[in-house]
């Protein structure tokens, strides 16, 4: 194939990979705490762990003046609260495996953008060994 038509193969697919991604973008504008909560929990029970998941997956981080008991804050299920930019999250989700007495959980905080989220958390999600 001549180098000129690879490289219209090549910018062609890029324009429909970046439609796409505007397209995703566009889809998830307007994000709600609870479809983070039905994401993650549909994840977990496609892998048969539904009995050993949580019903919350993250909470909203910032300064408070009034006292909180997190329930406003917490992403539960039929929480309306929109994720907009300039949020800060924390984003986990743990397993508790009540027969074996084991839990795994794993999160990350980030500061939500018009984009791309950014993570503030110091070590990505990669699994640390002690």
């Amino acid at each position: 194939m001549p180098q000129t038509a690879r490289r219209a193969r090549a910018a062609k697919a890029a324009k429909l990979q970046s439609a796409a991604f505007r397209r995703t973008r566009s889809d998830h504008s307007r994000e709600l705490a609870e479809d983070y909560v039905e994401l993650i929990a549909d994840l977990i029970d496609e892998r048969g762990l539904a009995r050993h998941r949580l019903n919350t997956c993250g909470y909203s981080v910032g300064a408070r003046f009034a006292p909180s008991w997190m329930e406003q804050q917490m992403f539960l299920v039929g929480n309306p609260q929109e994720i907009q930019p300039n949020m800060t999250l924390f984003v986990h989700t743990i397993v508790l495996d009540s027969d074996s007495g084991t839990a795994m959980t794993l999160g990350q905080t980030y500061l939500t953008t018009t984009d791309t989220p950014k993570a503030l958390s110091r070590y990505g999600l990669d699994f640390i060994e002690v």
